[in-house]
């Protein structure tokens, strides 16, 4: 198995998130996106990351790649037994991508610009949250999921995207605080992402 992932992306290293916590065997390929390697733009026509090639199938989009390890492995489970917790993991999942991780993606010199805008919209987002974790230890409950795998990867960055988070927010902090000691977030990281913060 061969997960392709971009250089300081967000969306594969959610997917790297996954993998860690399943505690699987997978070779990670890192790509730069203004030099793919042949061998992504063979087995994916959009020749972007992640990317995972597991055996005869090739999976693309981060959702659904990290729907099918979390299927493919099923312990630990990432997603909860219930329709009405799995709709609110996607809900989360789909929320992340579309305001955060798909517009914070690096650009071809693999560096992520992040405006003022941006920071404030991040800081004011997260600290909309902070409260929820005073009633649960994880974003939809009381077990970790793969919504927890997304919003990790943003929370690692907010050092290095300069997003002060207020006072009121410490009980996001302390829930990003006991996410970041999992075993399969720190097996996730990259070389330069420990550099981050």
């Amino acid at each position: 198995m061969i997960l392709y992932t971009g250089k300081n992306s967000l969306l594969s290293h959610a997917c790297r998130v996954v993998i860690g916590e399943k505690e699987v065997e997978c070779e990670i390929a890192e790509v730069s996106r203004s030099r793919p390697q042949p061998r992504l733009s063979e087995i994916n026509p959009y020749a972007e990351t992640p990317t995972l090639a597991d055996r005869e199938i090739v999976v693309y989009d981060t959702r659904v790649t990290a729907e099918y390890i979390d299927e493919r492995f099923p312990h630990p489970p990432l997603m909860p037994v219930d329709p009405m917790n799995r709709a609110k993991v996607r809900r989360f999942i789909y929320w992340l991508c579309r305001e955060y991780l798909e517009p914070l993606e690096p650009a071809e010199s693999d560096r992520v610009a992040v405006d003022a805008a941006m920071r404030r919209r991040i800081r004011d987002h997260l600290s909309a949250m902070a409260p929820l974790f005073k009633e649960q230890p994880y974003l939809v409950g009381m077990d970790y999921t793969l919504a927890d795998c997304f919003l990790a990867p943003l929370l690692w960055r907010t050092e290095l995207f300069k997003v002060k988070l207020p006072p009121p927010a410490a009980p996001l902090v302390k829930y990003a605080e006991a996410v970041f000691a999992r075993p399969g977030f720190q097996a996730s990281l990259t070389e330069k992402e420990r550099e981050m913060r």
